[in-house]
């Protein structure tokens, strides 16, 4: 069987294609605890939010919220840039947290995003994951500083 250098090439990638979607794995947590059984929050009906967090960092200002599907029982975070007016947000990342017990799952279901993707009154999320029996939270980072904003757990 005669192997073409672009196939080669292709293989050659794998390890470093799967080394970087595991990277912001956090630590120690498996890969599979990255966003487990996440679903898009736009197809999950009516939401509510049960936990929101305003915040202003690095001369922009943000609300936090937790949002929250009661009909599937699933929770994603959700950012909206609130001012100043005219602008694009800086560079930053957006989670969810979720509790059991005295057990935490960190930074799941992780959006990073560049500088300029969020406009002024612009919104982002993360994926919606099932939250039955467990407390959730939703957190909030612009990458160039270090304040970390969270809603509260619910």
């Amino acid at each position: 069987m005669k192997i073409s250098h672009r196939s080669l090439s292709a293989l050659a990638a794998v390890p470093l294609v799967v080394g970087l979607l595991t990277a912001g794995a956090g630590g120690a947590q498996a890969a599979s605890l990255t966003c487990p059984s996440s679903r898009n929050p736009s197809t999950l009906g009516t939401a509510t939010t049960p936990a929101s967090q305003s915040v202003a960092v690095g001369g922009q200002s943000f609300r936090v919220e937790l949002r929250y599907s009661p009909s599937t029982r699933f929770a994603w975070g959700r950012v909206t840039k609130t001012a100043p007016a005219g602008t694009t947000a800086k560079a930053y990342h957006l989670w969810t947290d979720r509790r059991s017990g005295t057990t935490t799952d960190g930074q799941m279901c992780q959006v990073n995003r560049p500088g300029g993707y969020l406009v002024n009154g612009g919104q982002d999320w993360t994926s919606a994951i099932d939250d039955a029996g467990y407390l959730m939270r939703a957190c909030f980072k612009l990458r160039d500083y270090s304040q970390v904003t969270c809603t509260g757990w619910y």
